[in-house]
């Protein structure tokens, strides 16, 4: 899809995600697998919860299209919050702001 939006990356056993944003929604999600399969993930809690889990049991889900770029920071703030994704019980982002992949 070369679309640009908002997608999670969520663990079907405990319902935890990974939120984040693309401008090619597909490229990212081959590169998300990629560096999952190879143990080299940047988020250090997805990538644990990876192995322990197995790739079977993680889905790619797109949350929003988001044809403007403009807003693409603020829609992924708003689906990061949804979901709590950076709460450490209920999520796997590092970060609690869109657009930022530090602590």
């Amino acid at each position: 899809m070369k679309a640009s939006g908002i997608y999670c990356i969520r663990n079907i056993v405990n319902d935890k995600r990974y939120v984040g944003s693309a401008v090619y929604l597909t490229k990212r999600f081959c590169d998300h697998k990629k560096h999952l399969r190879k143990g080299t993930h940047h988020s250090v809690k997805l990538q644990r919860a990876w192995n322990k889990h197995g790739e079977q049991n993680f889905v790619f889900e797109v949350l929003e299209v988001v044809p403007d770029l403009a807003h693409q920071i603020a829609v992924e703030q708003w689906w990061l919050d949804k979901h709590n994704a950076a709460h450490p019980d209920l999520g796997y982002n590092v970060s609690p702001t869109a657009g930022n992949w530090g602590s």
